[in-house]
Formats: C-alpha cells, sequence, structure tokens
C-alpha cells in the first residue's frame, strides 16, 4: 500500500511554476517602458512647480530589485512551509516506514508507525494500518508474544474491521511458531468461525489440513 501525489497535486505544482515564471519575467517588460513614464512624471512635476507636494521617484532599477527581493523571499517561505508539511505528512511517514520494514529495519519501522498515531485519528484507517503493520513488523522480526499483543488490541478495538481476520490469523501463527499447536489451531478456526467469508478463513483451513491429528 502506497500514498503518493495524484494528478491534481501535479497539476497545481504545475500551475505554481507557470506563476513564479510569469512574475520573474514581468520585471523586464517594465524596464522597456519604464524610461518614458520617468520622463512623463518629471515633467508633470516640474510644471505643478516647487511648491507642489510631489512623491520622491523611485527609479525603476530599484523597483526590480525590490520586487525580485519580493519573490524570492515569498519563495523562500513557501519552500520552507511546503517542507514543513512534507515531512510530517502522515501518509509520507507511513509509506517510509513500510520501506524500513521491508527492509527488516524494524525497529526504526515501527517509531515511524507510532509518529504516524500520534499525527491521525485514532479511529483513522492511517491508524489501523499503523497498528497492524507494527504487529507485522514484531512477527517478522520473531518477537512472537509482542505481536500477538498489539494484534489482540487490534482485534479487541474493531472486531469488525478489516484488518480483523487477518490479524486473528496472525495470532495463530504466532502460536504455531512458539510451539504451541492446540492455542495455534484454536485461531485458525477462529478465523473460520468469525470471518467465513474472508480470504484469511481458507488460509486458516489449509493451515488446518497440514496438522498431523
Amino acid at each position: 500500500l502506497y500514498y503518493g501525489a495524484g494528478r491534481p497535486e501535479r497539476l497545481g505544482l504545475l500551475m505554481t511554476g507557470a506563476g513564479l515564471l510569469i512574475v520573474a519575467v514581468l520585471p523586464f517588460r517594465e524596464r522597456r517602458r519604464g524610461g518614458d513614464r520617468v520622463k512623463a512624471r518629471e515633467a508633470k512635476r516640474a510644471a505643478a512647480g516647487k511648491n507642489v507636494l510631489c512623491l520622491p521617484e523611485i527609479p525603476p532599477a530599484k523597483r526590480r530589485l525590490f520586487l525580485v527581493a519580493c519573490l524570492f523571499a515569498g519563495a523562500a517561505v513557501t519552500v520552507a512551509l511546503c517542507g514543513y508539511v512534507y515531512v510530517g505528512d502522515p501518509h509520507r511517514r507511513f509509506n517510509e516506514a513500510v520501506r524500513l520494514r521491508d527492509q527488516r529495519r524494524f525497529e526504526e519501522a515501527r517509531n515511524q508507525f507510532r509518529r504516524v498515531l500520534e499525527k491521525v485519528d485514532p479511529v483513522s484507517g492511517l491508524a489501523n494500518d499503523s497498528r497492524y503493520h507494527i504487529g507485522i513488523s514484531y512477527y517478522l522480526e520473531g518477537k512472537f508474544p509482542e505481536a500477538i499483543r498489539i494484534f489482540e488490541k487490534l482485534i479487541a478495538d474493531n472486531p469488525r474491521g478489516s484488518w480483523a481476520p487477518e490479524a486473528q490469523y496472525h495470532i495463530g501463527l504466532c502460536y504455531l511458531q512458539q510451539g504451541n499447536p492446540a492455542a495455534g489451531a484454536a485461531q485458525m478456526r477462529g478465523v473460520i468461525e468469525n470471518y467465513p467469508s474472508s480470504a484469511w478463513a481458507g488460509h486458516a483451513r489449509r493451515r488446518l489440513a497440514e496438522r498431523p491429528d
């Protein structure tokens, strides 16, 4: 499972880039027309006389420099905000945690999954996904008691959730890996009874068929 940018995000980035390009080109267009405007303002000021209050004229070069400075400052703030949002985005952290788990860097993966849980609604799908993958990381690492504890809590919190059949199936696998076939078989039968229409019920039947007794 991977969360990535879609077409709306790419379109937004393209429009942002086009807008920045337009703003960057504007000062150079102003340069060609700026000389005539300055001469017109100077003539108007001379005709008005010395007693008339006139605002000082800002040279075109300084106006361009100010505009460019504002452009770069705005770009810097935008990049900083985007970086802050990107680094803290729960979906990005989730993707990173999955990659760490696939690289068998289990403790680092669990830390990332826990950070996701700190950022999202505890009853959201992403929260349940993170809890499940924490349990799977314990299972893959061979820490079966910890995996059982995580899976049991996941089922207790949401017994009809999408992860429940797979969680109970892996509880059974944990018991089998620990050398407790009776408890493992009981969990496999529980998968069949509680979730008969799930794919994991079929996996559980095959596990039971492998038992010599």
